[in-house]
């Protein structure tokens, strides 16, 4: 967070208070990065969503996972990241690996593969709008 939400004081390094979910979750996060956690698991299911992808209405004051992911990797040092998704595309295009289970199995996906699906569906639901 570049700033602060209501119901939080201090600084967006070190917030107290009653905050949202998603302030919550970034400290939660933040916190684990500082602890240098070898590994940091996150729940699509229980996780504030505007922490892990941008959207078009969302305040420039949150830096989205997937935007860290992209262009600040080195902000998450030797912590890795597992994130147990289903619909969170954009964050998934940001992965080093990518598995996808199927039929009580595990399956790689292809980075390049998976962005070449996914351009195919934002295309096709850009003009569905």
């Amino acid at each position: 967070f570049k700033s602060l939400s209501k119901g939080t004081s201090g600084t967006p390094a070190n917030v107290t208070g009653r905050g949202s979910g998603s302030m919550g979750m970034a400290a939660q996060f933040t916190a684990a990065l500082r602890r240098r956690a070898s590994l940091i698991i996150i729940d699509e299911d229980k996780s504030a969503t505007n922490l892990l992808v941008p959207n078009c209405i969302q305040s420039s004051d949150v830096t989205p996972l997937s935007v860290i992911c992209k262009n600040e990797r080195d902000k998450l040092g030797d912590s890795s990241v597992l994130f147990a998704a289903a619909t969170m595309d954009i964050l998934t295009a940001e992965a080093d690996r990518i598995l996808k289970f199927g039929d009580h199995r595990m399956y790689a996906v292809g980075r390049d593969e998976f962005r070449v699906k996914l351009k195919e569906y934002l295309r096709n639901a850009a003009d569905e709008l």
